[in-house]
């Protein structure tokens, strides 16, 4: 599946966004740095045993290793983190608990970026499910420290506008037709991440022309949802509706002119009241942390 697809379980991010729908199915962020995920597990002298998977990310010409543990049922358990050979991180000395880690992909099993000049580790966990958690280990003042460990999925994405890159978390997963995960913009404050309703606004009209760009170009049941749930995100539902009719009667196609009419009778009429999406924007939770 594509990112932006909207499926059961998905999450509202458009074809041009990065984060993806499900656990399991994540494109890699385009701000990565390259990662080899070598198959030979070396030696990592501050562990009992040997992990079960190492993935080695170079960050900003900076070697990492991360090493894995399982003692449950999911991918792992428990891991370390080790920069140019020492290890700098290890979430069982640190008191770091969780059900189970899920892997991102076969071979990288984690997200790791530098953003805003920081080393940046991003953990996808099972703690959550139905629903999505992540840890995010940072590096501090010289320092690996977990700034999120939350029932949140968090990913790190440019904006326009924005020097670095943003966090972007939602704490639920959507549901199709027109039930938006309530995707939201976080900003480092002090010793935390807080909600900006300000580039939450920004990001989701960023989303709605990107989508639109989209439904232009690929015209189906799935890309007008992207476009209405965007619209509905944005408290907008009315100017969504008066955009298909727009869009309908200036589109030459029979088949668009059919999709458009069939999710206005099967969908439009029978969503989520759009007062449930109320200043969504403003009510949102700041990131937990271990204390």
């Amino acid at each position: 599946m594509n990112p932006g697809t909207t499926a059961p379980g998905y999450s509202t991010m458009s074809a041009t966004a990065t984060p993806a729908e499900t656990r399991k199915e994540e494109e890699p962020d385009p701000v990565l740095s390259p990662a080899t995920a070598e198959s030979a597990l070396d030696d990592f002298p501050a562990s009992d045993s040997q992990p079960i998977h190492i993935d080695r990310i170079t960050l900003d010409s900076v070697p990492y290793e991360i090493a894995y543990w399982n003692d449950g049922e999911f991918d792992y358990t428990r891991f370390a983190i080790r920069k140019e050979g020492r290890e700098v991180f290890n979430s069982l000395q640190h008191g770091i608990a969780f059900e189970g880690g899920l892997a991102k992909t076969e071979a990288v099993w984690i997200t790791g970026l530098e953003q805003n000049g920081r080393p940046t580790f991003v953990f996808d966990l099972a703690d959550g499910r139905p629903d999505p958690a992540s840890i995010v280990v940072e590096e501090l003042a010289g320092e690996l420290v977990v700034t999120v460990q939350d029932e949140k999925a968090v990913s790190f994405q440019r904006m326009d506008g924005q020097q670095g890159e943003v966090l972007v978390g939602f704490s639920s997963y959507g549901e199709y037709p027109l039930a938006p995960a309530l995707q939201g913009v976080y900003v480092w404050v002090k010793d935390h991440y807080e909600p900006s309703s300000e580039l939450t606004q920004k990001y989701w009209e960023d989303q709605l022309s990107n989508r639109i760009k989209a439904f232009e170009q690929e015209s189906n049941e799935e890309t007008l949802n992207d476009v209405m749930s965007a619209y509905l995100l944005l408290n907008r539902l009315q100017d969504g509706k008066d955009w298909m009719l727009k869009y309908a009667q200036s589109t030459e196609s029979g088949e668009v002119r059919a999709t458009i009419a069939a999710f206005q009778k099967d969908f439009i009429d029978g969503i989520t009241p759009e007062s449930y999406y109320d200043n969504w924007m403003k009510n949102l939770d700041k990131l937990s942390r271990p204390t």
